[in-house]
């Protein structure tokens, strides 16, 4: 700035100066009124929109994928560009040339004008940089993984979102993962089982978030598919939402259904006639099977050794006094119709073979044995 520049600018500066007001009280008042304003609408906010919160950090779950604060995405977004040791440079270098030049602008630039349009360099610039956060952060918005803030909580689950959620696991996920949940055989790797998914164990260490992750982009390493659309699967989000919704509300309500047992082969002391040919019965049964499906189908209600007792009449179904009044058709008319009132007892027609039901009253026999 040379001298004519000075003596101009002091001439400018005295005559705003002439024409302003005072600092104090005037400025004071302002700058403490919008401070007001501003600490009430953080207080309002804090009160009526509480944080979202996430489940505690679980170092052993792998499938978690988090991401920032919608202040931070645009810089989340552009990591992607800069793949392996570039993102040294998308990290620190970057932003570092950002800032130092943020940092030094008033020193490197020396216009008087103010004018937006008398300043293309500058403007320019600082178009390009908003077009880049704005632009990013919209971008990170619709690829960026889905988090737990917009799932449906466990809490708005109702019965129309319970029978659109189970029709979904029944038709997309049931031939892996069970009917309820108990998993099954592994097509990905002949001889291994997929292990429960409906255990409230196996709930309480998954956030919804998690689940929907694992929903949309699957598990390839465990040979399941991604299921959202976006991955080219058949599934939308609501339907994941849903599918979600549903598999949560077994944490608080869940199925008989403990674990998938995987199929004995039948030993050759039981014949080698088709033992499901004929109506389910204890001699048909192999009673060192029972124990292993006693515990998947039905400890849950009855205890792990069938000890627990049931119902209005406080009924031990293992008890030698119980089983001594019942033949093996009246246990199996029981276990395939269930009790559904008042003991919640669902039907195991459609869940269980005849030779599991079998096996089971040969085991349960065993008790009778020891009276």
């Amino acid at each position: 700035m040379n001298e004519q520049e000075k003596r101009e600018y002091n001439r400018v500066y005295k005559a705003a100066k002439q024409q302003g007001e005072p600092f104090y009280p005037n400025a004071i008042i302002k700058d403490a009124l919008v401070a007001l304003f501003i600490f009430l609408v953080l207080v309002a906010l804090s009160a009526f929109f509480k944080a979202e919160l996430q489940a505690p950090a679980n170092p052993s779950d792998s499938t978690y994928i988090p991401h920032p604060e919608w202040y931070f995405l645009f810089l989340y977004e552009m990591l992607k560009f800069f793949p392996g040791d570039l993102v040294i440079f998308g990290v620190i270098i970057l932003p570092a040339i950002v800032f130092t030049t943020l940092f030094t602008l008033p020193w490197l630039d020396h216009s008087k004008e103010r004018h937006p349009r008398k300043r293309p360099v500058i403007m320019g610039l600082m178009t390009f940089a908003w077009v880049i956060i704005i632009g990013f952060t919209l971008l990170a918005f619709v690829v960026a993984p889905h988090q737990v803030e917009t799932v449906q909580s466990v809490a708005g689950y109702n019965q129309q979102q319970a029978n659109a959620g189970q029709a979904l696991f029944i038709d997309q996920c049931a031939s892996c993962h069970g009917k309820y949940g108990e998993g099954g055989p592994n097509p990905a790797t002949i001889g291994s089982v997929i292990p429960p998914i409906s255990s409230k164990g196996f709930l309480s260490t998954f956030t919804d978030d998690t689940l929907f992750n694992i929903v949309t982009n699957g598990l390839s390493d465990r040979g399941m598919a991604a299921f959202s659309q976006s991955k080219g699967g058949p599934l939308d989000d609501a339907k994941i939402e849903l599918l979600v919704a549903y598999i949560r509300h077994w944490e608080t309500d869940p199925p008989v259904v403990a674990e998938y047992v995987p199929p004995t082969p039948v030993s050759s002391a039981a014949g080698s006639a088709d033992l499901n040919s004929a109506p389910p019965s204890a001699n048909q049964g192999v009673a060192a099977r029972g124990p292993a499906l006693f515990s998947a189908w039905c400890a849950n209600c009855h205890g792990s050794d069938g000890t627990k007792a049931v119902g209005p009449n406080q009924i031990i179904i293992v008890a030698p006094a119980f089983l001594v009044t019942k033949q093996d058709n009246d246990l199996v008319d029981t276990i395939y119709k269930g009790f559904p009132k008042p003991n919640k007892m669902p039907a195991f027609r459609t869940i269980l073979k005849a030779q599991d039901i079998s096996d089971l009253l040969a085991w349960m026999r065993t008790f009778q044995k020891k009276q």
